[in-house]
């Protein structure tokens, strides 16, 4: 039962002294290992959480819940909470017998709102991802396999049940940490003897760079180096906290320059991606009394309309006739009304019909012209299934939200050598 980065180096180990594969090697990480000990339930999805959590603050009257971003705040305390192992019926416990809380009235309002954000995720016939470690430590006994953990030197507090639950029926065969010794004492104190693997020399340069083009560039050229000198591809990595999509770009850009190619995908938001941007677009129409710009932004989106215009020529007869937006019943009144103005009053009219009530169904709206077209319309589908899972009238901020959410990835376009 190794980690994630101890279970990528133990693969890569044994394909290189068994080239031709491996078979039967169980690797599985302590999440893996709590789906097959707990069977027949479904963990709820990423979306499905934040969704659960931005409907449970709507339930609870507490100016805190107004506020920029409470949801998120919840969604990570939550998340925190529960993943010290800690149930929520405990926690309120706790917090309820607590002296000095310098809100009691905001604690109550933050727990009656993660109660009821469990009540939506039990409705779904889901329970969230700390729930399956909680129920995977109490399935765990005499029947488990044998199970070595490897590779950890810090585990949350629902991890670390498992592994106690592990130990306790006799199922754990043993604790490899590969770290100094300081960092396997909370493995001693709590498992007795554990076996330490020497941990790997570090060594390394420290570089500062001017601006991020730099920076990626000379690491593709170290990277180009490196393989010109016969270093194996998979013993190379590009490691960061994070990257943005002009970090990919770049990158893509740079190895294709030194001629090799990362194994890194591209992506964008959906939000940017000329599907998902419309579909936000619509969602926004009314409220916005319907912006000259944003009208025919829809159509150059591709989204399908009986009325037909010329999108460049309307632009330019709307922007001579100073229209600025409004609905159709405020721009008939315009006088000397060119059949072109018409047109364009026409469309407005058709899309007032169609954000009458606020859409869910995005995906079959706007033309299909390319593969990441395809992604975008079947990501906008799932969207759609999501709010009808939850059998509430949907709230156009909450659509939004969700498609903010969502990134597409897709095989760089740059470099095409093998």
């Amino acid at each position: 039962m190794p980690s994630r980065g101890a279970a990528e180096q133990i693969a890569l180990e044994l394909l290189q002294l068994v080239p031709s594969g491996i078979a039967g090697v169980r690797l599985r990480t302590i999440d893996e290992l709590a789906r097959s000990l707990v069977t027949g339930v479904r963990v709820a999805s990423d979306a499905e959480r934040r969704l659960a959590m931005r409907l449970a603050i709507r339930s609870v009257d507490h100016e805190m819940m107004e506020s920029r971003g409470v949801a998120s705040m919840l969604e990570r305390s939550y998340r925190d909470v529960r993943d010290s192992g800690v149930s929520l019926a405990e926690f309120a416990r706790r917090a309820k017998s607590a002296r000095g809380l310098r809100n009691d009235r905001r604690t109550e309002a933050i727990v009656s709102a993660w109660t009821t954000y469990e009540r939506w995720i039990a409705d779904l016939g889901a329970i969230d991802p700390s729930e399956l470690l909680t129920r995977a430590a109490r399935a765990i006994g005499e029947n488990t396999k044998p199970q070595l953990v490897a590779g950890f030197y810090d585990m949350t507090g629902a991890q670390w049940q498992i592994v106690a639950a592990l130990r306790d029926a006799g199922r754990l065969a043993g604790v490899w940490i590969p770290t100094t010794e300081r960092f396997a004492q909370p493995f001693i104190a709590r498992f007795g003897e554990v076996e330490e693997i020497p941990p790997l020399e570090p060594h390394g340069t420290v570089l500062q760079y001017d601006a991020p083009y730099n920076e990626l560039r000379d690491v593709c050229e170290r990277v180009a180096s490196q393989l010109a000198d016969g270093v194996d591809p998979r013993a190379i990595g590009i490691v960061a906290r994070s990257f943005d999509p002009y970090d990919v770009q770049l990158l893509h850009r740079f190895a294709a320059e030194f001629g090799f190619r990362t194994t890194l995908e591209d992506e964008i938001k959906l939000q940017t991606h000329r599907i998902g941007r419309g579909a936000i677009t619509l969602l926004r129409l009314r409220e916005r009394d319907f912006p000259r710009r944003d009208v025919l932004e829809l159509v150059r989106a591709g989204l399908h309309t009986q009325t037909k215009i010329q999108v460049d020529v309307v632009d330019a007869a709307t922007r001579r006739s100073r229209i600025a937006g409004g609905t159709s019943d405020e721009l008939k009144p315009m006088r000397g009304r060119s059949p072109i103005i018409d047109s364009y009053i026409a469309l407005v009219a058709e899309l007032e019909a169609m954000t009458r009530e606020v859409i869910t169904d995005f995906g079959s709206l706007f033309a299909i012209e390319t593969e990441l077209d395809l992604k975008a319309a079947e990501e906008l589908d799932a969207i759609a299934a999501l709010f009808k899972r939850f059998n509430r009238p949907p709230v156009a901020v909450d659509i939004i939200d969700a498609i903010e959410h969502v990134t597409l990835s897709h095989q760089p376009t740059i470099n095409h050598q093998p």
